[in-house]
């Protein structure tokens, strides 16, 4: 499999440029990464072009999606710590929100 996009950690540096082939390993970690989605390329297909502006957005997107579920993370927990008690791990009912300004 070839990426058609780079691949960032949650701190914007780049894993893996585009174009890269991934082993099963390669596969498997990107899968623990956390990563909401992956863009392929068939075998054959041309990589698609990216202005550096694209490339700039794709760091960006990834730095904040990351940021945005350390927050949601941030709600539960403390939904958890100071709810009413019916607070599971890992349930979305989140009964106490703040936002970082």
């Amino acid at each position: 499999m070839r990426l058609a996009r780079p691949i960032y950690n949650r701190n914007g540096v780049l894993l893996y440029e585009r174009d890269s082939k991934l082993t099963e390993q390669g596969i498997a970690s990107i899968r623990n990464f956390g990563m909401i989605g992956i863009y392929f390329l068939e075998p054959a297909e041309p990589v698609p072009p990216m202005t550096e502006d694209d490339v700039k957005f794709e760091r960006f997107q990834t730095i904040n999606v990351f940021a945005i579920q350390d927050d949601q993370t941030g709600c539960i927990m403390l939904s958890g710590q100071f709810g009413s008690g019916s607070w599971k791990p890992g349930a979305r009912n989140v009964e106490i929100l703040y936002y970082k300004v």
